[in-house]
């Protein structure tokens, strides 16, 4: 008797930009999106993420959406949506006018810093196997 076996190639990575203009924040997201086994390349600037951009898209981001820079609310702003992966925002002290800004601007998600690294990536990856 034969049987077939398939054998699945382990999948590669996916890949995730993080916008953060803080290095100490960075630091941590890009340390916790990598010890998940994601590859990662981390901005401090809007220009420097869209040059990227341009040459490699992402399967998710990761941008900051605190005043007064707001970088993940200019991504949203600069970009069409067809055009970018799913972006997940943080931010210190949002209020719920800047959830409903965020999340009408084309955000797949929200939410406050700090927020525990296990929060951060089911947001991620929840927004990343959406339809």
């Amino acid at each position: 008797m034969q049987t077939d076996r398939t054998v699945t190639e382990p999948a590669a990575p996916r890949y995730v930009f993080v916008l953060e203009p803080h290095a100490y924040t960075r630091a941590y997201l890009v340390r916790l999106l990598i010890e998940a086994d994601y590859e990662v390349a981390d901005f401090d600037s809007l220009s420097e993420l869209l040059s990227r951009l341009a040459e490699r898209r992402p399967d998710g981001i990761v941008a900051d959406a605190s005043p007064p820079e707001a970088l993940g609310l200019k991504l949203l702003s600069v970009t069409a949506a067809g055009d970018r992966p799913p972006v997940v925002l943080i931010a210190y002290d949002p209020d719920l006018t800047d959830a409903v800004h965020a999340m009408r601007a084309g955000a797949a998600d929200y939410a406050e810093k700090p927020l525990p690294g296990s929060v951060l990536l089911f947001k991620l990856r929840r927004a990343m196997d959406a339809p």
